[in-house]
């Protein structure tokens, strides 16, 4: 149940990534694939840090880790393709 689910989100995040990518706001180089995985790992780390936080929980902050990422995706749109990290 859990693997189809991440499946179908990670589908999802790959659909609005491939189009961002074809309408220039998101760079060429983007690794697509490892990006939608791991986008869709941070969100099920916010839901597990919600179910954590319990009444402590701020939306706002969830709201702000997410987007921290999403403006490193966005700044990315203008930078050349970093090089390589070595293995």
């Amino acid at each position: 149940m859990l693997v189809r689910r991440r499946e179908q989100l990670v589908g999802a995040a790959r659909m609005l990534l491939y189009e961002g990518v074809a309408r220039g706001e998101l760079p060429s180089w983007l690794d697509v694939e490892g990006f939608a995985r791991a986008f869709i790992g941070l969100l099920d780390g916010l839901l597990l840090q919600r179910v954590e936080d319990g009444d402590a929980y701020r939306p706002a902050e969830s709201l702000r880790r997410g987007r921290a990422v999403l403006d490193v995706l966005l700044a990315a749109a203008r930078a050349e393709q970093p090089a390589a990290a070595a293995p």
